[in-house]
């Protein structure tokens, strides 16, 4: 488990980047509660800082792929082919209001879990 930061520190519409296994996440809080996914967009290996958020869609600032940040699943994909869905990882909210991501490697969905693949 990661600690976020307080659900008080990242308002609904907004997100924060933090350092975790396997690199950085990105905590976003939508209308319906706190999402996570890997800070790594499908198409190219790089950080998704910037980006937009409307409602559960997240857009690539670099490359202008969409996905939906509860899924990972691509939404839009503007022409780029075999795009992997992002990593996902389950958020909560504890009792004392700290937001926190659950990294526990059988609860991390990516394209490499869903699939089946065992290699």
């Amino acid at each position: 488990m990661i600690e976020a930061g307080s659900s008080t520190d990242i308002p609904e519409g907004s997100y924060r980047i933090i350092e975790g296994p396997g690199g950085p996440w990105i905590v976003v809080h939508t209308e319906g509660g706190f999402h996570a996914v890997r800070d790594r967009c499908g198409h190219f290996p790089q950080s998704m800082d910037g980006g937009r958020l409307n409602g559960y869609r997240w857009r690539c600032p670099h490359h202008g792929v969409t996905y939906d940040i509860r899924t990972g699943e691509v939404v839009d994909d503007v022409g780029f082919v075999d795009l992997d869905p992002l990593t996902t990882a389950a958020c909560e909210v504890r009792e004392d209001g700290m937001v926190v991501i659950d990294t526990d490697t059988d609860t991390i969905s990516d394209a490499d879990t869903d699939n089946g693949d065992t290699d």
